[in-house]
């Protein structure tokens, strides 16, 4: 079963509106595909603060988010003392 953007609005918004109510704030993590197919919703996006791109340059742009935003760009990256990792670069948008 292929489960559309909005069944995954619903699913999110029920999810944020929990956690607000809780006293936390929620945001989005997702890879750019996902979030260019079944995650294409503008409530989704403006809550998606940190995504997954192993390409050269991160190729997704979101109207929806202002803050600080992660590009997660490699799932093989090397730290010393804990090896192989993913590695992240965050910035303001």
């Amino acid at each position: 079963m292929i489960i559309t953007p909005d069944r995954y609005d619903g699913f999110v918004k029920a999810f944020i509106s929990t956690m607000d109510r809780n006293g936390y704030t929620a945001h989005i993590y997702s890879y750019r595909s996902l979030l260019n197919s079944n995650l294409n919703s503008s409530y989704i996006w403006a809550h998606t603060s940190w995504m997954a791109a192993y390409t050269k340059t991160m190729g997704w742009n979101n109207p929806y988010y202002s803050g600080l935003f992660g590009w997660q760009y490699t799932s093989s990256g090397y730290v010393p003392g804990i090896g192989t990792c993913d590695l992240s670069c965050w910035f303001r948008v």
